[in-house]
C-alpha cells in the first residue's frame, strides 16, 4: 500500500497548527506519535497508538478525525466508518475541514478491494484515475502490469492523463513485449498522444513489418504524425523513397499532417506508388491539404483515372477528391459503386458522397430513392443532413430507422479520416467490460439523435423517449471509459425533459444518459430520491451515476452506502466518492 497518508500528515499538520493550539500537550503528542507511524508504514503501530488515544481522548473531534485517517489507511476500514459516525455525532461534517478524512475512508475501501475480481479492479481504478493524485499513478502502473488483458488496456489508456515518467517508462517497455492484439493498440495510441519519442523506432518497426496490421500500421502512423514536431525535406525525401511501403505511407501521411502545400508534386508522384495504402494515404492527404487552383491542375488527370479504378475503395476515395474539380466522374464513379453487391463497399459510398459538396446532392437524392439497402439510406441520410439538404425526408428515414433498426448499430472509421459509416454493428463481447456491445450501439444510436435534434426535428423527442424505453443507459465502468473524452450532446436537452415521464424505465434511463453525458447536477437528487425503489443492479448504476456526476453534495449519501455489505456497492460507492470530491 502506497505510503500516502503519511505524506498527508506533514501538510494536515502545518495547516492545522492553529487548531492544534488549541489542543492540549498530550493530544499533540499521540497526533504526532500517529503521524510517526504512518510515515514509516507501521500501520499495527498506528492501530495501536489510534487505540490508545480514543481511550485517553475519547471526545475530542479534532482527534478523532485523525485517527479515522489512522484506521482507514492501515486498512481497517470497518472500524474507520464506526469512528466517522461518532466523529460526526460530536461535529457535524465540513467538507472543507473534513475532505482529507472523507478521502482516506474512500482509498482505504478502495485499497482493501484493489485485488479483487477483474470488476473490482477495474472500478478501482476509475475511482483512482479522476483524483490526479499520486496515489492514481501507482495504480495506474499496477493495472499496467495486470494478468488480465482488459485491465491493462484500461491503465494504458487512462495513462495518458498522467503525464509520469514511471508510466511512460512502463509504456515504452510494454510497447516492445506485449503480446496481447488490443492492449497494443491502446499502447502504440498512448505513446503517440504523451509524444514519447524513446518509441519513434518502435513504431516505424511497426509501421514496415509486414505482419503488423493495417489498424496497427495506421495507429502507429498517426501517433508518428504526433511525435514528429516538424520534419525536414532530407527526413520526408528518405521516408517517400524507402523500400517498405509502410514508411512511404507514414511520408505521405506526414504531408498531410503538417499541411505541407509544396510537396504537392511529391504526393502526385505517390499516386502511382506499387501499394494500395500508399496511393489511398496520397490521396487522403491531398483531400486535406488547403489548395489552390493551381494546385489541382497538377494531378487532376491522375485522380480521374483512379477514380476509375477496379478497387472500390481506391476508387471512391480518389472520387471525393475529384469533386473539386470535375462533378461528372464523381457521380459516375459513384454511380458504379452504389449498387455493389458488397453491403460494406456500397455503405461506405453512400457515406463518402456525404463529404463530396453541393455538387452531388442532387444525385445523393437520387441514390436515397432507388437504394433497398437500410444502410446504404442511413448514411445517405446523415451526409445530406450535414449538408443541411434534404432535411425533411433525410430525418424522417433516420427516425424510422431509429425505431425499427432492432439489430445493434456502429459507426466504423471509413478509409478516409473525414469518413464514418453506419454499419450492422460486428463488436465482440469483451471479458471484464460488462455491456460493451450494448454501448458501441447506443453511442452511433446517439450521434445520429444528436444530429436530429441540431436540426431541431419536431419528432426528436418522440424518438429519444422510443429509445430510452429500449436501451440499458447503466452507468458502469464501461461508459466511464469509453466516455473519458466524450463531450456534451445536444440531445441531451430532449433527454431531461424525459425525467418527468410518468413511464419509470424512461425517467431512470434519462437520469442515466444525462449522467453519462451531461453529468447534470439536478440529475443527482432525482438519484437519491429512487435508490430504494430500484433493484440492486441498478442500485450500483445509481451510485456510478453520482461519481460521474460529481456533486458534493451527493458524498453523505455515497458514505453511507460504504456501510452496505456487498462488495460492489462498497467500490462503486468509494470510486464515486473521490469522483465527487475531485470533481
Amino acid at each position: 500500500m502506497v505510503n500516502s497518508l503519511g505524506k498527508y500528515w506533514l501538510a494536515t499538520m502545518v495547516v492545522s497548527l492553529p487548531l492544534f493550539g488549541e489542543l492540549l500537550t498530550g493530544e499533540k503528542e499521540a497526533i504526532e506519535r500517529l503521524g510517526s507511524h504512518l510515515l514509516i508504514r507501521d500501520h499495527n503501530g498506528a492501530i495501536q497508538e489510534g487505540e490508545l488515544a480514543l481511550q485517553l481522548y475519547p471526545n475530542d473531534p479534532m482527534l478523532l478525525k485523525i485517527v479515522v485517517q489512522t484506521f482507514a489507511e492501515s486498512g481497517e476500514v470497518r472500524k474507520a466508518l464506526e469512528l466517522y459516525e461518532k466523529r460526526c455525532e460530536m461535529q457535524p461534517l465540513d467538507l472543507r475541514e473534513d475532505f482529507s478524512m472523507i478521502e482516506s475512508l474512500a482509498w482505504g475501501m478502495i485499497q482493501n478491494h484493489a485485488t479483487g475480481s477483474d470488476y473490482a479492479q477495474t472500478l478501482c481504478l476509475i475511482g483512482s484515475y479522476f483524483t490526479h493524485d499520486s496515489r492514481a499513478t501507482d495504480a495506474i502502473l499496477r493495472g499496467m502490469q495486470s494478468r488480465n488483458a482488459q485491465i491493462r488496456a484500461i491503465s494504458v489508456k487512462m495513462s495518458v492523463q498522467y503525464r509520469d515518467q514511471k508510466l511512460q517508462d512502463q509504456l515504452c517497455e510494454m510497447l516492445k513485449n506485449q503480446s496481447n492484439y488490443f492492449v497494443r493498440l491502446e499502447l502504440i495510441r498512448a505513446v503517440g498522444e504523451l509524444r514519447i519519442a524513446e518509441c519513434r523506432k518502435e513504431l516505424e518497426r511497426i509501421v514496415s513489418d509486414f505482419r503488423s496490421t493495417h489498424e496497427e500500421k495506421g495507429s502507429a502512423i498517426h501517433s508518428l504524425a504526433m511525435i514528429y514536431d516538424e520534419i525536414d525535406e532530407h527526413k520526408l525525401d528518405l521516408l517517400l523513397k524507402s523500400k517498405k511501403a509502410g514508411l512511404r505511407q507514414l511520408g505521405v501521411n506526414l504531408i498531410g499532417h503538417f499541411d505541407m502545400t509544396d510537396q504537392v508534386a511529391d504526393l502526385t508522384k505517390m499516386l502511382d506508388d506499387p501499394s494500395l495504402d500508399v496511393r489511398l494515404q496520397a490521396l487522403c492527404s491531398l483531400t486535406t491539404l488547403d489548395l489552390k487552383s493551381q494546385d489541382l491542375e497538377q494531378f487532376k488527370g491522375k485522380v480521374i483515372s483512379l477514380a476509375r479504378d477496379d478497387h472500390p475503395y481506391l476508387a471512391l476515395t480518389a472520387a471525393a477528391l475529384a469533386s473539386r474539380f470535375d462533378q461528372g466522374v464523381c457521380q459516375e464513379t459513384f454511380s458504379r459503386w452504389m449498387t455493389s453487391h458488397q453491403p460494406r463497399v456500397r455503405r461506405y459510398a453512400a457515406a463518402c458522397l456525404g463529404m463530396c459538396g453541393e455538387g452531388t446532392i442532387k444525385k445523393g437524392i437520387e441514390f436515397f430513392y432507388e437504394a433497398s439497402d437500410l444502410y446504404v439510406k442511413a448514411n445517405l441520410a446523415m451526409g445530406l443532413l450535414k449538408q443541411r439538404a434534404f432535411v425533411g425526408p433525410a430525418s424522417e428515414f433516420l427516425h424510422e430507422f431509429l425505431t425499427r433498426e432492432r439489430g445493434r448499430v456502429m459507426i466504423e472509421p471509413g478509409v478516409h479520416p473525414m469518413v464514418g459509416v453506419i454499419l450492422p454493428s460486428e463488436v465482440s463481447h469483451l471479458s471484464g467490460m460488462p455491456h460493451y456491445v450494448e454501448m458501441v450501439d447506443q453511442l452511433a444510436r446517439l450521434q445520429i439523435l444528436n444530429l436530429l435534434a441540431v436540426l431541431e426535428y419536431p419528432k426528436a423527442k418522440e424518438i429519444i423517449k422510443e429509445f430510452l424505453a429500449h436501451r440499458i443507459f447503466g452507468v458502469g465502468a464501461t461508459a466511464n471509459m469509453m466516455l473519458l473524452e466524450e463531450g456534451d450532446l445536444e440531445a441531451m436537452d430532449l433527454v431531461k425533459e424525459c425525467l418527468d415521464d410518468p413511464d419509470e424505465n424512461i425517467s431512470m434511463q434519462a437520469a442515466f444518459a444525462l449522467a453519462m453525458f451531461a453529468k447534470d447536477q439536478d440529475v443527482a437528487i432525482f438519484l437519491i430520491k429512487h435508490y430504494e425503489k430500484v433493484d440492486w443492479e441498478k442500485k450500483i448504476q445509481i451510485i456510478e451515476a453520482l461519481g460521474r456526476i460529481g456533486n458534493r453534495d451527493s458524498i453523505p449519501f455515497l458514505i453511507e452506502r460504504l456501510k452496505d455489505p456487498f462488495q460492489m456497492v462498497q467500490i462503486a460507492s468509494a470510486s464515486s466518492i473521490i469522483q465527487c470530491l475531485y470533481h
